[in-house]
């Protein structure tokens, strides 16, 4: 991270401080709340998790967090690195964790707190507080943080309630939310965006024992490329897997799709609603146009035994129709996330891959295509 954002985050935000101004011992000392929301999916106990961040100078962040905010400092600090005040739970120097949690649903998720109190059930007994002090930042290389860490628990009560489709369930299928004004296209103007302004790709994976203290990062290395793989591909289950899992394993939501919802939720707070037959269809396609240099390249190698399944998903995006699923995720009407069928529009996004999937397979029926 640049100078410029640990200035924004200690002075603008106020979600840290630099203690030991003026010595050799600077120290940057933030609180946190970190939160575990949990969901059983077909019978097992999932946790929600961030899997891609894009921020906003262009980084694209990938590992597994669960949702967390900064809490806010009300007053100023001396430079006493000491002072145990600074490392309490109960801190006076920043807000309270509970006010923390119920922003970190709000601004991270998109969750008023009315739903809040609907939906999910706090586990008080999970709560944990810890300190991790004198650590080398990631963001900071070279400055010494000190992490106060509040962890907190909440069950979704009823995973069928209509009330959680905004948030992937009850099939546990990925969605994505902006923080900020959020727009891929900002990121090209000369003023940029906002410091802080992101936007996050969520998933449910499977609970582990230490999931629940722990947030999994991810590094681009040959150990890791069966985790890579559960998250960047489809996944085959063998017979075993769907038995132990006892899950439905979806296809995950890509990186365009969530570029293309970024500019879909720019585009229809800039459209003209008086625009006809259907101005949230009339907004979403303006300007998107099909790859046809994908497309060719897909025909002509979809018979190809180098050809892969993966690849065959990735020029799929060419299409940029496939992106209108993610209408469910721009509008607060329960009748718009539904499709004709009945099902949701998350639903028909995965028969419809599926479809695809078959047409690649059936490409293929004289090499591996019965084996698909």
């Amino acid at each position: 991270k640049s100078v410029d954002h640990l200035f924004w985050e200690t002075f603008e935000q106020r979600g840290c401080i630099i203690a030991g101004l003026g010595t050799s011992r600077l120290k940057r000392v933030t609180h946190l709340v970190k939160i575990n929301l949990l969901a059983e999916i077909f019978g097992v106990t999932h946790v929600l998790q961030s899997r891609l961040q894009f921020q906003y100078d262009g980084q694209i962040i990938e590992r597994l967090q669960v949702p967390l905010r900064k809490l806010l400092w009300s007053r100023d600090v001396n430079d006493d690195i000491e002072n145990p005040e600074l490392q309490s739970p109960t801190s006076s120097f920043t807000e309270s964790w509970r006010t923390g949690v119920v922003k970190a649903l709000h601004d991270r998720l998109g969750l008023c707190l009315q739903w809040q109190k609907t939906h999910l059930e706090e586990d008080v007994h999970a709560y944990h507080f810890k300190v991790e002090d004198n650590v080398e930042s990631d963001g900071y290389p070279g400055l010494s943080t000190m992490y106060c860490i509040h962890q907190i628990l909440f069950n979704v009560v009823d995973v069928e309630s209509a009330g959680v489709q905004c948030i992937g369930l009850p099939q546990g299928q990925e969605f994505a939310t902006a923080e900020g004004e959020f727009n891929f296209t900002g990121q090209l103007e000369e003023s940029g965006l906002p410091i802080g302004t992101q936007l996050n790709i969520w998933t449910w994976h499977r609970e582990l024992k230490e999931s629940r203290a722990n947030t999994v990062r991810f590094k681009r290395s040959r150990s890791d490329v069966s985790i890579m793989a559960k998250t960047l591909t489809t996944h085959v289950l063998d017979a075993a897997e769907i038995h132990d899992q006892h899950l439905i394993k979806r296809v995950p939501l890509p990186a365009l799709s969530a570029k293309a919802l970024a500019a879909l939720q720019s585009k229809l707070g800039l459209s003209q609603l008086e625009k006809l037959p259907n101005a949230i269809l009339l907004a979403s396609m303006e300007r998107e146009r099909t790859n046809w240099t994908m497309v060719k390249r897909m025909a002509s190698r979809i018979a190809d035994p180098k050809y892969t399944l993966k690849n065959f998903w990735e020029d799929l995006q060419a299409f940029p129709e496939l992106h209108l699923y993610l209408l469910d995720k721009t509008t607060e009407s329960n009748n718009a996330s539904k499709s004709s069928s009945g099902r949701t529009i998350g639903d028909e996004h995965q028969r419809t891959v599926g479809a695809f999937f078959a047409i690649y397979w059936l490409m293929r029926i004289g090499s591996d295509g019965k084996d698909g």
